[in-house]
């Protein structure tokens, strides 16, 4: 065995398991699935954070295929969503 070797086995032994040590309290229930629509609630609510957040990524799905398939750039795309308000 080399010099070093056994040191390092020592180091890596003692060391706690590189795992999530997340640890949930008793009782603890996990929220119900939201579905693929949730019900709308006005005002701050996760359901509202979840509809927007999903919106968002549809519109940033839509204006990078979008730049993709036309060949322009994505600020060109916007600036056409935009009515051409920026340039």
């Amino acid at each position: 065995m080399d010099i070093l070797a056994l040191p390092c086995l020592q180091m890596l032994t003692s060391c706690r398991p590189l795992q999530d040590t997340l640890v949930k309290e008793k009782g603890y229930k996990p929220e119900p699935a939201a579905g693929l629509i949730p019900a709308f609630k006005a005002g701050l609510t996760p359901e509202a954070e979840l509809i927007n957040g999903r919106l968002a990524m549809f519109g940033l799905i839509a204006v990078t295929s979008g730049s993709i398939f036309t060949g322009t750039s994505v600020l060109d795309i916007i600036n056409l969503g935009l009515g051409k308000t920026l340039y």
